[in-house]
């Protein structure tokens, strides 16, 4: 799901970046670890090839051995500096990358669907020019993921703002549901990406 408000008819070009880092505190190397004999950042990037409206894809990564799979896989890859979280690794991405908006996609969410994607995509093309960040979510459907800590969760007030991001089950009366992406909007907030990334610091992932 993605808010959405005013149409917007000019052409757009976007491009998701997955930002991929080796040293995760809970699972050192985990882009590369096998799953169906495919490591974690090729199912990602797949899914970002089935999405309908990216103009492109790269892999965003300080780590050598990240930045060589990407290469023998095929995958556009960018090397960036050392980073506290994903959405200062897409912002470097953005200094250097033209497009109207980069939509990050985790590297840990293999099986995200791409019309989870294109919906941040659509939503981006309706914008005020003041809106930092679309986020992609879908409703908590167990008492279970409410209580995990691997879910990180957000929780959205009546218009469809989100209010918080947590680990933890949420303290309010407003709709929880569970974060799946990040999108930064439009060129004009380049700059401002670094500033706000503290929406994504809670989970510090990738």
């Amino acid at each position: 799901m993605a808010a959405t408000t005013a149409q917007q008819t000019t052409p757009r070009h976007h491009i998701a970046v997955i930002p991929c880092r080796w040293g995760s505190s809970r699972f050192p190397g985990k882009p590369l670890a096998q799953l169906g004999g495919m490591p974690l950042l090729w199912h990602v990037h797949q899914r970002c090839l089935e999405a309908e409206r990216l103009d492109g894809v790269v892999v965003a990564t300080d780590d050598e051995r990240i930045e060589e799979l990407c290469h023998q896989l095929g995958i556009e890859c960018v090397r960036t500096g050392e980073h506290l979280t994903g959405t200062d690794r897409v912002a470097e991405c953005a200094e250097h990358l033209a497009a109207d908006a980069y939509i990050n996609v985790q590297g840990d969410e293999p099986l995200i669907a791409p019309a989870a994607i294109d919906a941040v995509s659509q939503a981006l093309d309706h914008l005020p020019p003041d809106t930092l960040a679309v986020n992609a979510y879908t409703e908590l459907d167990s008492a279970g993921a409410v209580l995990d800590h691997n879910v990180v969760k957000v929780v959205v007030g009546t218009g469809g703002n989100a209010l918080m991001f947590s680990r933890t089950r949420s303290p309010t009366r407003e709709r929880a549901a569970r974060h799946t992406s990040v999108s930064w909007g439009s060129t004009a907030s380049r700059a401002r990406l670094s500033a706000s990334s503290a929406i994504s610091r809670k989970g510090r992932s990738n």
